[in-house]
């Protein structure tokens, strides 16, 4: 039911996985391309994936309620990795790393985050700060396989009173990371 673009996510995805190469994903989507079915599709078939005597994790995140509720077990960026509502350029997720949310981070095999370009860049570097300290490797995201995706052409971070250039430079594009991520469309 993929069509050849959404079965070249699903494929590069389940490929990396499957050989234990971590992955940085961005899936460019403009809306009506299927971007939720194929990454509802992943999330299914990385928690069928087996370890040990059960089903891998896969964590769902969205940066809006609807993004989030729309994907399988879904919830908001912020929820489910304790995001800071200001970020900076030195933030961090507040995750204790012996809590069980910590241990569930170390357990997923990937982490998914829809409509990731109206995060603030800041948000996408705690996020990798969080993962190296959690993971305890200092790999680009702890070593883990991270797919980010959503349309730059849509909406961009919301930064209060600031013009365009501060509004782009906001983006996840700005970040030093964006050169690691493979970029794939729908």
């Amino acid at each position: 039911m993929l069509t050849e673009s959404q079965k070249d996510v699903f494929e590069t995805t389940m490929k990396a996985l499957e050989e234990d190469e971590p992955l940085l994903m961005f899936i460019d989507a403009r809306g009506g391309t299927g971007k939720t079915f194929v990454l509802n599709a992943i999330l299914a078939a990385v928690r069928c994936l087996e370890s040990n005597t059960h089903g891998s994790v896969a964590l769902a995140t969205g940066t809006t309620g609807i993004a989030s509720n729309l994907l399988l077990l879904g919830r908001t960026f912020h929820s489910r990795l304790k995001a800071p509502l200001s970020p900076h350029e030195d933030s961090v997720c507040n995750i204790n790393a012996q809590s069980t949310l910590a241990e569930l981070v170390r357990l997923a095999r990937i982490i998914i985050v829809d409509e990731a370009p109206m995060l603030h860049r800041y948000l996408i570097e705690a996020l990798d700060r969080t993962l190296k300290d959690l993971m305890n490797n200092d790999q680009p995201f702890g070593g883990k396989s991270v797919v980010l995706a959503g349309d730059f052409r849509q909406c961009l971070p919301i930064v209060p009173h600031a013009g365009r250039g501060t509004i782009v430079d906001a983006s996840f594009k700005r970040s030093k990371f964006w050169k690691h991520f493979k970029k794939l469309e729908l």
